[in-house]
């Protein structure tokens, strides 16, 4: 439905029509509260995103009764490989293993799920501000006029004005970029997405197809500065020289930036408000889990947001930041030892010799990042084994 005028309260009002907020809106819906999302654009627009599904993903968009339908638009995702220095060290994944699908299929999907739900979906929409009734809200106001609602979710992405209208916006920014487009090669990939640390940049490719794969470059800032100008040149010059991808790969579409990362939220709820995705906090998009972690984190927003409309309290959306902490914790936990090799060549290749030599240790780091395993089950010797190669 486009825009026009609102004539009803809601149970909530989501901010925000990509994963995170159109699942979180579904789960509503089916727990039997009025919905309405509002999304600013009139069609989907590609965003840049590894399109990898870990397995926890995977999971949810079983809980969606999407992934019959998914499972027909992506390819299976074995495990994460590491590549540093000629040494190559490959770590299966847990939990049945992940899909690359792109984003441009997935979010419509799931927006489609939404509005068959009985999600009230209002496309081409944008919220302005938030209606204060004291210390809580009753709503927002948008270009089409005020939405009344008893709850507001802010599920509007890594620059959310939601967040920052509630003033839980940290102002303080990070200092990496990425940038990410699709490219058919002439040979079928394996099933794994590869991480390859460079002089400068990180380079991942994620199969989507079976000669097709999103590759996203992950870079700091001043490795930034050369590709202002001249994006789609400097990206395609990049793919082009790398060994990892054929010399004729062709380039599908343009290439697009994104950060900088981090971002991040003083905490993710405020009164009768609430965060979800990437508009709650977005560390570094190095291992691309961020897909699992906004499907998950919505089925605990929706969670805590149903527990709120029936007690009236707070205490709910305590435990969903505690869930949700726990959640990105683990998940970032491999985008912090990836972040301190990609800016460390040296030790990038001897962690990955050693990881090498010690797959299981490997395996682990990427069951914790993909929620198959706590961050318990690290020991002494995992840490040796990461060191040493022992």
């Amino acid at each position: 439905m486009e825009g026009g005028n609102f004539t009803r309260a809601y149970d909530a009002v989501v901010v925000g029509g990509s994963l995170a907020g159109a699942a979180t809106a579904i789960h509503l819906a089916e727990a039997g509260h009025s919905v309405v999302l509002l999304e600013h654009s009139h069609e989907y627009k590609r965003k840049a995103c590894g399109e990898g599904l870990f397995p926890q993903g995977v999971r949810e968009l079983g809980r969606l009764g999407l992934l019959p339908a998914v499972l027909e638009q992506s390819v299976r995702l074995a495990g994460v490989r590491f590549h540093a220095g000629g040494a190559v060290a490959a770590a299966t994944m847990e939990g049945g293993g992940g899909l690359g699908v792109r984003r441009k299929w997935l979010d419509p999907l799931v927006l489609s799920r939404a509005e068959s739900a009985g999600v009230e979906v209002r496309r081409g929409v944008t919220a302005r501000a938030l209606l204060r009734d004291g210390p809580r809200l009753r709503g927002v106001a948008t270009d089409s006029g005020d939405v009344l609602a008893r709850v507001v979710v802010g599920a509007d992405g890594l620059n959310s004005r939601i967040r920052r209208l509630a003033g839980l916006d940290v102002k303080r920014r990070g200092s990496r970029y990425g940038i990410s487009g699709h490219v058919r090669l002439n040979r079928p990939l394996e099933p794994f997405v590869d991480v390859h640390f460079e002089l400068g940049y990180e380079l991942y490719i994620t199969p989507v197809g079976k000669q097709e794969a999103n590759v996203a470059l992950l870079l700091r800032k001043p490795a930034m500065h050369q590709f202002a100008g001249r994006l789609h040149a400097r990206y395609r010059m990049v793919l082009r020289a790398h060994t990892a991808l054929d010399d004729a790969c062709e380039l599908l579409d343009e290439p697009l930036a994104s950060g900088p990362f981090v971002t991040s939220c003083t905490r993710p709820w405020r009164a009768n408000l609430v965060l979800v995705g990437d508009a709650a906090g977005f560390f570094d998009g190095i291992t691309g889990e961020g897909m699992s972690v906004a499907l998950v984190s919505a089925r605990f927003c929706a969670a805590a947001v149903d527990s709120y409309l029936g007690a009236g309290d707070y205490a709910a959306f305590r435990e969903y930041a505690a869930h949700r902490s726990g959640l990105v914790r683990n998940s970032n936990m491999l985008a912090r030892v990836s972040l301190t090799l990609g800016s460390r060549p040296p030790l990038a290749r001897m962690a990955v010799r050693n990881l090498q030599r010690q797959p299981r240790t490997f395996e682990k780091l990427v069951a914790i990042n993909s929620g198959e395993a706590s961050l318990r089950s690290v020991r002494p010797r995992d840490l040796m084994a990461l060191a040493t190669g022992r």
